[in-house]
């Protein structure tokens, strides 16, 4: 597919955006891109997309500049919506010409033009560069992208996953258009290992071939910068036990005085690789809580085998990881049972248990409000811990720092889908009232006098100093033993 950017040059906000794009076709400062060289627009059947923004039959883009400020909120969305996709189509064609150049000249040549004319960094230009080269041999991602049906960070992603395994990009290009990004980086995974010979084998060897890290001190603010790149095995060790010590400083701070979570995950960094280890007392290094990686699979009763096996964010692994893991690293089952493992602490401990967070990262899988890996996450009071909610499996959700924060500071609300059952995180409905899982702040109050008659003219119960007589606590204990049982029941019921 051919695509012709045409630019309106003419930025006049006191138009309004909805008129007729045939009056942008006939000012002159209108100016057509084709190949390089400017030339005279002509119509080319435009049709306007809403927000400023026009599309021709032919390919063309046309793109008023307009004064924001005088725009309403909806126009300001359709516009940003409409950019969006005139972004895919640019990245297309930007794509196309530089695959062209590496195939007419050389990859080092194109790189470095990108280096010196565009300015982009080393790894930036040979990353653009590689990426060209690898959508000019994917036909059906590069038409989604050049008609904007998919972002560039899309066919980005089938460009690498096609230079790693076979997939079939018929079946991606079409996902893509149907996912964001975090979701559709899980699907690429998932569909790579499914149409893999070897169940995701190579995949895993090939990561770990390429490997990688470095330390270098920046010229820019005199700091040492890590970076690193690790297969998927790896990677999750790392990240969990980089979150175990990140939680164990959590904990030792002042929670009138945190520090943010950036500067906490540094900190974890920076004792893991310094510290010598902990030890329990006969010499011998102990690892820390929670720092045993977790992946869960399904356990089939007929065949007595475990399949599907996954990571904690639900990243598939093969069996032959599964089995080499297996002989170093302790079983955690996901099978919990309310008489081994106690899914539901009531008002006894506001913390959530290492099991509860075992059994709610092979529920959640990720934060319920963004997608974040479910170890960056924590567990969060679905009916908050001050308006007297339970520590139990089914008050509890993950999520990540900064979805917290909405829920605390902005009122987003934790929601469950009709369908699926899965939590969700909703911002705050102006026109409803938050419901109990809102959180407010506890007013102090001046303590009741007791010997003041309450509304019905009685006196408190403190003043009688009478206790509840024997059918008052019959039916405490009957509530007790209600709630208890169905607590118990619902431990039953409660998926891994």
């Amino acid at each position: 597919m051919q695509l012709t950017p045409t630019l309106d040059l003419a930025d006049d906000p006191t138009t309004d955006v909805s008129d007729d794009l045939s009056a942008d076709l006939a000012d002159p400062l209108c100016a057509q891109v084709s190949g390089g060289l400017l030339a005279g627009l002509v119509d080319a059947g435009f049709v306007d997309a809403g927000g400023g923004v026009g599309f021709g039959d032919d390919g063309s883009i046309l793109v008023r500049f307009v004064d924001p400020t005088v725009l309403s909120n909806e126009t300001k969305q359709t516009r940003l919506k409409n950019l969006g996709r005139v972004d895919s189509m640019v990245a297309a064609m930007r794509a196309g010409l530089l695959a062209d150049l590496n195939q007419r000249d050389s990859k080092t040549a194109t790189q470095e033009f990108l280096r010196s004319e565009l300015l982009l960094s080393n790894r930036e230009a040979k990353r653009e560069s590689e990426t060209a080269s690898q959508l000019a041999e994917l036909p059906e991602t590069s038409d989604a992208l050049a008609a904007g049906e998919i972002t560039k960070r899309h066919a980005d992603l089938i460009a690498r996953a096609s230079g790693e395994s076979d997939l079939d990009e018929a079946f991606l290009a079409k996902t893509a258009n149907k996912q964001g990004f975090d979701e559709f980086a899980r699907t690429v995974k998932r569909h790579q290992q499914e149409v893999s010979a070897d169940d995701g084998v190579s995949i895993v060897e090939r990561q770990r071939k390429n490997r990688k890290a470095r330390i270098f001190e920046s010229s820019d603010t005199g700091m040492f910068v890590l970076t690193g790149e690790f297969d998927q095995i790896t990677g999750a060790r790392i990240a969990t036990a980089l979150t175990a010590k990140e939680q164990q400083l959590w904990h030792a701070e002042d929670p009138k005085a945190r520090i943010t979570p950036q500067q906490r995950m540094a900190d974890a960094l920076a004792d893991l690789i310094c510290e010598t280890g902990n030890s329990n007392g006969d010499g011998k290094q102990t690892k820390s809580q929670g720092t045993d990686l977790l992946v869960i699979a399904d356990f089939d009763v007929l065949s007595q085998q475990l399949e599907n096996p996954r990571l904690a964010d639900g990243s598939p692994i093969s069996l032959v990881e599964l089995q080499r893991l297996a002989l170093e690293a302790n079983i955690l089952p996901s099978i919990f049972d309310a008489k081994t493992q106690n899914m539901w602490l009531g008002r006894k401990k506001r913390i959530a248990s290492n099991a509860q967070r075992i059994a709610l990262i092979a529920r959640d899988q990720q934060c319920v409000g963004c997608g974040t890996n479910p170890l960056w996450c924590r567990a969060h009071h679905i009916k908050h811990w001050s308006n007297n909610g339970p520590t139990n499996l089914d008050n509890l959700v993950l999520v990540c720092d900064r979805c917290h924060h909405k829920i605390h500071d902005h009122n987003w609300q934790i929601t469950q889908h009709p369908t699926n059952n899965k939590y969700q995180l909703k911002p705050p409905n102006p026109n409803t009232r938050t419901g109990t899982s809102g959180w407010k702040k506890k007013q102090r109050r001046d303590a009741p006098d007791p010997n003041a008659p309450n509304k019905a003219g009685r006196l408190s119960q403190q003043r009688r100093n009478k206790p509840p007589n024997a059918n008052t606590r019959d039916r405490l204990d009957r509530g007790r033993s209600s709630v208890s049982g169905l607590a118990r029941s619902n431990a039953a019921a409660e998926p891994p």
